[in-house]
């Protein structure tokens, strides 16, 4: 089988920022309403409570689809379950809060002993902070070589995490083109074998949906549905191919990952570190410090005993100076550090 990269023409056919009013509903207004994953109408099941498209702990409160009943809605509980584990690193960089605003906790080391979360040294870190998202904890220390984090995460199935991402794409789809999707219906109706998505960098900061068709007929023998998840610095990727593929696909090389595992795999809890550093980000020396610790001090008065505390604060302060210049995309972070 031959190879090729994805080429053809791309079509957006549905984008929406998350968060962002006013409110939209999805699906015919018109009765009887339909479930989009049974098939059942309102009259043999219930459609009293609102199913979100994207789910309410990725930040979207605004998008309700009026096609999916209340069966099947609780059914995809589990499966964003998994998803919101996957996500969680990325929903602590957005700052993402619960619609509850009680899943997600900020605060200077509230999950640390009080003797490490409060000290400041010249040469480690300039400030700690602790971002607790429901069952996980992302630990950020703001140092002179950047942003440093430390996550604990927690079990989940990747292919859980693959079925609650095609739930968006057949949530959001537009009416004309779901009788396109009745296999990956199908599909979420039953056991489903080996699902894939893919992840990576984010182009901005963006926290959107997008759904995509790519049709090279010609070329691929098939059209290809493309979901986008947008969240924090990444962005999560759902295909599914209409047809039969005549070559064998490459979808974004070198940019996204591709995930694909077996229903029962389970990726175990793991503790996992990284730097993040803006590629313009100019680390500050000690005579930069020492010159804004130095006018903090006259600003204030020329007060005794403070010499520690102004040097910290004028590291911090340029620190998240430069790493803003570098990067504004880490306002939403680095308000924190301020």
């Amino acid at each position: 089988m031959t190879s090729t990269r994805l080429t053809g023409g791309i079509e957006t056919i549905f984008q929406w920022k998350l968060g962002g009013p006013p409110t939209r509903h999805l699906g015919s207004p018109s009765p009887p309403r339909r479930c989009r994953f049974c098939g059942r109408t309102e009259r043999q099941t219930s459609f009293a409570k609102e199913a979100h498209v994207v789910p309410e702990f990725l930040g979207n409160r605004d998008l309700i689809t009026r096609e999916e009943c209340d069966e099947c809605n609780k059914d995809a509980c589990d499966e964003e379950g998994h998803l919101a584990t996957f996500l969680a690193v990325d929903r602590a960089f957005a700052m993402i809060r619960s619609a509850r605003r009680r899943n997600i906790d900020l605060g200077w080391g509230e999950a640390l002993p009080k003797s490490l979360a409060r000290r400041r040294t010249p040469n480690t870190s300039a400030g700690q902070l602790t971002i607790n998202i429901d069952t996980e904890t992302v630990n950020v220390s703001l140092a002179r070589t950047g942003l440093h984090f430390e996550a604990n995460l927690q079990p989940y199935k990747p292919a859980m995490v693959a079925r609650a991402l095609a739930r968006i794409l057949v949530r959001a789809v537009p009416s004309e083109h779901l009788s396109k999707l009745k296999n990956l219906v199908a599909l979420l109706r039953g056991r489903w074998d080996r699902p894939c998505f893919m992840h990576g960098p984010a182009d901005n900061d963006d926290q959107l949906v997008s759904l995509e068709i790519t049709t090279n007929r010609r070329s691929l023998g098939l059209e290809l549905y493309v979901a986008h998840l947008r969240v924090g610095a990444s962005e999560t990727c759902f295909v599914f191919p209409v047809g039969r593929p005549k070559v064998e696909l490459h979808v974004a090389p070198g940019r996204f990952v591709a995930i694909q595992c077996d229903t029962d795999t389970i990726d175990h809890a793991a503790r996992c570190s990284w730097d993040f550093v803006p590629v313009r980000y100019m680390p500050p020396t000690e005579d930069d410090i020492s010159r804004a610790a130095y006018f903090r001090w006259l600003n204030n008065g020329c007060r005794q005993g403070t010499a520690l505390e102004d040097w910290l604060s004028a590291e911090r302060s340029i620190i998240v100076e430069r790493l803003l210049l570098a990067d504004p995309n880490l306002e939403v972070v680095l308000d924190n550090f301020r």
